[in-house]
């Protein structure tokens, strides 16, 4: 993913990447050349810090997107952790938070491991439909899977209505981003919002 990032930017630096709030005045927009630059300042923190893993606090999809790409590329763990699931941090022992500011903690904080020794590894937290949420380990391999890389995939614009840090938001806005497209995310998931959405993009 961070890869792909970097390539579009220096391809295409002001091409949009993800739209933020669409169908409401305060929608914005975050470019690839800004998605990009975020990711290696946050691939070089982790890699002074080398954090045992990092639990995914942010509520912005962008900073989601940032925090994977960047600890896909450094081989850190990472958990995706919905509002309903926060409470299994806990079970990441030693796993550091990161929210939307990105800020790390300082470094010498955390235990230093070697990353490459680390097997790639992302967390989600189940929905809870048939009991409490408990996370569930894949692999990057099993989340990249179902991206659609052919090209007539490639530079679409993709509508975000599902919870981003669950298994069917991530695979949304991985589709979105590893063909080079648009990551819409409404305002909110009510019907008129994702309407007005739709027909602003």
């Amino acid at each position: 993913l961070a890869s792909v990032i970097a390539e579009i930017a220096r391809r295409s630096p002001a091409h949009p990447a993800v739209v933020v709030g669409a169908g409401t005045a305060a929608r914005s927009m975050v470019d690839y050349a800004t998605l990009a630059a975020a990711v290696a300042r946050l691939e070089a923190g982790l890699d002074a810090l080398r954090p045992a893993g990092v639990g995914v606090r942010a509520a912005r999809v962008d900073a989601l997107v940032v925090i994977a790409a960047a600890c896909g590329r450094q081989h850190v763990p990472v958990a995706f952790l919905a509002e309903d699931s926060r409470d299994l941090i806990g079970e990441l022992h030693d796993w550091i938070p990161l929210d939307d500011s990105l800020a790390l903690p300082a470094a010498g904080r955390g235990p230093r491991r070697g990353f490459d020794a680390i097997p790639a590894q992302v967390i989600v937290a189940t929905s809870g439909t048939s009991g409490p949420p408990k996370l569930v380990d894949h692999s990057w391999d099993s989340v990249l899977a179902a991206a659609r890389l052919a090209e007539q995939w490639h530079g679409l614009a993709w509508l975000l209505v599902y919870d981003a840090t669950r298994w069917a938001g991530i695979q949304v806005w991985l589709q979105a981003l590893l063909t080079g497209g648009r990551l819409v995310v409404p305002a909110a998931r009510d019907p008129d919002v994702v309407a007005r959405a739709l027909a602003d993009e």
